[in-house]
């Protein structure tokens, strides 16, 4: 486990809160196994019936991955550790994709990462101005229209 993620289960959700504020939670290979191991544990777990992802303090939710260890990574090891993040990020966001139970995330300041798939549906973070929100559903429709 790692001090960057609270990870607990409260009535019937289970919740993991990002606490890592310093760096505005971006994600760490630590942090992305321990949500992995918390996810798995409750897949099963009739005692939680959904899993809330939140942030603990800080001006943000989360700023995606750790962009200074993937450069660290390209310059020192060849990028053979920031592989490694993707690769595992990607079995998350597989194992989110495909979860059985409800996944809630609340997100509120700044919030910075690619997509965040779930069901049938996308959930992108645009950036409009200076704020940034949640864009959800069109991205294949567009794609679709487009062909």
């Amino acid at each position: 486990m790692t001090d960057d993620m609270l990870i607990r289960v409260q009535g019937h959700a289970g919740f993991i809160s990002l606490n890592r504020p310093s760096a505005l939670h971006a994600l760490t290979l630590p942090m992305v196994h321990a949500m992995t191991q918390a996810l798995l544990a409750w897949r099963d777990d009739d005692a939680v019936q959904c899993v809330v992802i939140d942030h603990a303090d800080g001006r943000g939710f989360c700023a995606g991955g750790d962009i200074a260890f993937l450069r660290n990574s390209a310059i020192n090891d060849g990028g053979i550790s920031g592989r490694k993040f993707f690769h595992d990020e990607y079995q998350l966001n597989h194992l989110l994709f495909t979860y059985p139970k409800p996944v809630v995330a609340f997100m509120d300041g700044i919030c910075m990462a690619g997509a965040f798939p779930r069901g049938d549906r996308e959930y992108e973070i645009r950036n409009a101005g200076n704020r940034h929100w949640p864009f959800s559903g069109c991205g294949r429709w567009l794609v679709s229209v487009a062909a």
